[in-house]
């Protein structure tokens, strides 16, 4: 039974209760909002990108919804909570959202009168739900939603205000829209006077580029002068008083730090434009009669220092103005801007390293003496072709002289053979046959040529020649591009004289039909290859632009090397590509067919190769089989002197003009078998770095051929990508490649995917019917990365 008695005290207290929330009551909104506040600030929104103008947003957001919570009806409260709870994001969020919902169902079952400190309570726990939402179907998504869960609340809360909180409300909606209309107007205004400034400041650096490679620095200097001036207008523009409010807007603040950080940055690069083209005269430094100006090169080096600066800034300063709220048109173009400064940064840093190392590599810090390996593909060895000719190449303060030259053959073998090579055990096995502490010509066996080189400078001491500060190899084909840079040279022995179109066939082939003793050919090479280095050294050059042109394609295919010994400057000559270092596994799998003559013939020069590589990918086990099909031809012609078919090692039986080979693959797979001509042939098993190499002797006849087969086990990356580094051998003849990759349960899809890291483009692969194709000559190291993936 009910004791009545107690009755008037309970009353009494609640209604003393009420009577303290009453007079309480803004206090309890007020904290409880800037608790909500602070607690939102702890997930990170950024609805500005402004770290002042974020932290005012948040928390004002925060104390509104508060407010509305504290007056809100209690269904809006379960409605709201509700809709939230449904995209919390983590643990946190969920709890939140669990025990807001909780205290919003205790509320609304009970039949007292409802409370505005529980309302602020779970207004309190609503907001830390309401910053904490998932990303879910597009960017802003998560933003909608939260909104759309807000209304029930807003409008409980507005609809149980009092007359004065619900005309201030009013009043403040119309303020801050008006504020809206008024700063985003204006920044319209600015920024439509803005963007004719910057598409004028593109297309004056546009010409400025366009002059730059045409050589007029004049005039590339007058426009980036021009361009820097008009960057300069639009950034005062978007940087004015009259684009400062947009400042405060979000998502519109985005597209205002995006743009004035652009045009802030054009500026920067086009006044440091301006000084390079004025104070670094590339178009002047190439070498006259031998001799490059290194004080004009020392000069050049603190203007192109800047320019790479600057351009490096510029990337990092606009990438990090990129948001996920700026528009597909403002994003893209910003992209597009990003992309074009980052593929022209390595260039400027490689340009001022160049600039930074130029001085020290042609005897500015003391004299230099290089060797020339002039190498000849017709004898191949597994970096190219055996060295057949030499040279010693001075360099003293910028003026470089051929001292010395002459034919290996009249070195012959060293009488006290190199002790140490400085080669791995691994190594020195692989290549003993050859000899390489014996010979130079063998200088060349080893596919990385920072290997090679090394090796050739241990050599020279045996042969009486001096210690060298680097080597340079060049074989015909880099000849035909340093003739390019020349012009003909001409050769006391022959009638026509020798230019960049003629010289690869006459060192590879018509020299051993028009010259029937090894002596008088020899003497060829070593004619044709000082006639090349002494018109470089005595002639007029172009500037670097034609230098880098002409060149470029000879060094990326092996057939123009250069390795030094200083850390530094490798690093420096790595990044320009001279080095010829054999790449290691970018991805997951790597193939080189490799060959070396072993029969002591010049017949390499007439073997063509057609090459395989058909992958079959097992999705289920992330493993795969692939097999490597090399048709090896022989097109020797009939009626060369006995001296190119060779006296060496070749098989019982052999008829003149068959050509033996040691024929490698390098990988890092695993060898499942190899076949010859159908037939299962022996293999050797050998490594090199972090390589596997599977060798075999193989005899090609005149005019027949030989099919090798290599079948290997590959495997990919766990999320399903193959990536594939092709490196071909600079022979006399470049291989004609293909490359096909399909997945062995057609249930899966193969994709083409970018290739970082490796060198050459995706070689054109196309997705076809048979999987991943790619078809063609190679010249180049070449990365194909394939993903695979369920169908759908």
């Amino acid at each position: 039974m009910t004791d009545l008695s107690t009755e008037p005290t309970r009353s009494r207290q609640r209604s003393l209760g009420w009577k303290l929330e009453r007079v309480w009551a803004p206090w309890i909104i007020l904290a409880g909002g800037v608790l909500a506040g602070v607690g939102a600030l702890a997930a990170g929104p950024e609805p500005t990108g402004a770290a002042g103008a974020d932290a005012v947003l948040t928390i004002g957001a925060s104390m509104v919804l508060v407010a509305a919570f504290a007056r809100a009806r209690r269904w809006a409260w379960l409605a709201s909570t509700g809709m939230l709870a449904l995209n919390a994001d983590g643990p946190a969020a969920l709890a939140c959202a669990l025990a807001a919902v909780a205290v919003g169902v205790v509320a609304a079952s009970s039949t007292s009168q409802r409370r505005k400190t529980v309302g602020v309570a779970v207004g309190v726990l609503a907001v830390q739900v309401l910053f904490r939402q998932r990303d879910v179907l597009f960017q802003g998504a998560d933003l909608l939603w939260g909104m759309a869960a807000c209304v029930p609340v807003l409008a409980s809360g507005y609809a149980n205000a009092r007359r004065i909180p619900r005309r201030i409300t009013r009043w403040s909606v119309v303020a801050l829209g008006g504020f809206v209309v008024v700063a985003a107007g204006l920044y319209g205004v600015v920024a439509i006077g803005a963007q004719s400034e910057l598409e004028a400041a593109r297309r004056a650096s546009t010409r400025g580029l366009e002059a730059l490679r045409s050589g007029d620095q004049q005039a590339s200097a007058e426009q980036f002068e021009q361009a820097a001036s008009r960057f300069a207008a639009a950034s005062d523009r978007l940087g004015g008083p009259l684009a400062a409010p947009a400042h405060l807007l979000p998502v519109v603040r985005q597209h205002a730090v995006a743009a004035e950080q652009v045009a802030a940055s054009g500026e920067d690069i086009a006044d440091a434009a301006v000084v390079a083209a004025t104070a670094a005269p590339y178009q002047d430094l190439r070498a006259d009669g031998g001799r490059i100006d290194l004080e004009l090169v020392r000069s050049m080096q603190a203007p192109a220092d800047d320019v790479a600066v600057t351009l490096a800034a510029a990337e990092a300063d606009l990438d990090a103005v990129r948001s996920p709220w700026l528009l597909p048109p403002v994003a893209d173009q910003l992209d597009e801007v990003i992309e074009e400064i980052s593929s022209t940064v390595p260039d400027a840093q490689l340009a001022a390293d160049a600039l930074e190392m130029v001085p020290a590599l042609f005897g500015g810090d003391g004299a230099r003496q290089y060797l020339i390996a002039f190498a000849n593909p017709a004898e191949s060895r597994f970096l190219g072709g055996f060295v057949g000719g030499y040279g010693l190449l001075s360099a003293t303060d910028g003026l470089v002289e051929l001292d010395e030259s002459g034919r290996v053959s009249e070195l012959g073998a060293i009488s006290e053979p190199v002790a140490d090579l400085g080669w791995s055990t691994d190594l020195e096995n692989r290549y003993a046959r050859w000899s390489p502490e014996r010979f130079l010509y063998n200088g060349t066996i080893s596919p990385d040529f920072p290997t090679d080189a090394a090796l050739m400078r241990r050599q020279l001491p045996g042969f009486g020649l001096p210690d060298v500060d680097g080597v340079i190899y060049v074989d015909p084909h880099g000849l035909a591009a340093l003739l390019e840079l020349t012009g003909p040279v001409r050769i006391d022995r022959l009638d026509e004289p020798v230019t960049a179109e003629t010289v690869a066939d006459l060192l590879l082939r018509d020299q051993y039909l028009e010259h029937g003793s090894n002596d008088e050919r020899s003497d060829l090479l070593t004619d044709v290859a000082d006639a090349t280095f002494e018109a470089l050294t005595s002639g007029k050059l172009p500037a670097p632009r034609k230098l880098a042109k002409v060149l470029g394609p000879a060094v990326g295919a092996g057939h123009l090397l250069f390795e030094t010994w200083g850390a530094e400057e490798q690093a420096f000559l790595t990044d320009l590509g001279t080095r010829g270092a054999f790449p290691p596994v970018y991805g997951t799998d790597l193939v080189s067919l490799r060959m070396a003559n072993d029969g002591g013939s010049k017949l390499d020069a007439y073997i063509e190769r057609d090459l395989s590589y058909d992958v079959v990918l097992e999705p289920e086990t992330g493993l795969g089989r692939a097999t490597l099909t090399a048709t090896l031809r022989n097109s020797a012609p009939e009626g060369l002197p006995p001296y190119v078919y060779g006296a060496f090692r070749l098989r019982e039986g052999a008829e003149p003009g068959d050509d033996r080979l040691y024929l490698s693959l390098y990988t890092p797979d695993r060898l499942l078998a190899v076949s010859v001509d159908g037939e299962s042939a022996p293999s050797e098993t050998q490594a090199e770095g972090r390589l596997n190499t599977y060798s075999l002797l193989v005899d090609v006849p005149r005019g027949g051929e030989v099919t090798v087969r290599f079948e290997v086990e590959v495997r990919y990356a766990p999320d399903g990508t193959y990536a594939l580094t092709w490196v071909p051998q600079p022979l006399a003849q470049p291989d004609q490649v293909r490359v096909a990759v399909r997945a062995a349960d057609r249930s899966h899809d193969l994709s083409v995917v970018s290739s970082p890291g490796a060198g050459g483009p995706q070689a054109g692969a196309q997705v076809g019917a048979d999987g991943v194709i790619v078809a063609g000559e190679v010249t180049q190291a070449t990365r194909v990365d394939v993903q695979i993936s369920p169908d759908g």
